[in-house]
């Protein structure tokens, strides 16, 4: 037996639906940005790990280390910018997903609310300033 699953769109505009071919991209509730930075996450492990990319509601981790997590915690996530010129910050954040390989694991954490969220707006901030000016000097 063969069973197919088909997921639909809604188009609010004109209340119709049709079916798409649906990624993660096109579930995704904010725009992400690749970018790279030190993470640490003292509560899960003692090594540094890297920011993949990041939202204004998420972002992924990736360590080179294999580590066992605890989906109904909350994790401090410390952010050193590597690129924007912007403090460090602290946040707090809820695992999602998490996928381990044999040598490393990738995290997707769920922001929660936290003391460090000014600083972490002004960076989704930069992020966007820099995307849009890249967009543009890459037209001109």
């Amino acid at each position: 037996m063969r069973v197919s699953v088909v997921l639909f769109k809604l188009d609010n505009l004109h209340k119709t639906s049709d079916a798409i071919n649906m990624d993660k991209t096109n579930l995704r509730k904010a725009k992400r940005f690749e970018e790279v930075a030190k993470v640490s996450v003292p509560n899960l492990s003692q090594f540094s790990g890297v920011l993949v990319d990041v939202s204004k509601i998420g972002c992924r981790i990736h360590f080179n280390v294999f580590l066992n997590i605890e989906m109904d915690m909350e994790y401090e996530i410390l952010i050193f910018p590597v690129l924007a010129d912007i403090d460090s910050f602290t946040l707090v954040g809820e695992p999602v997903w998490v996928q381990n390989k044999s040598k490393s694991t990738e995290i997707g954490f769920k922001f929660l609310r936290s003391v460090g969220m000014k600083p972490f707006e002004a960076y989704i901030d930069n992020l966007e300033a820099r995307e849009k000016k890249t967009f543009w000097e890459e037209r001109l």
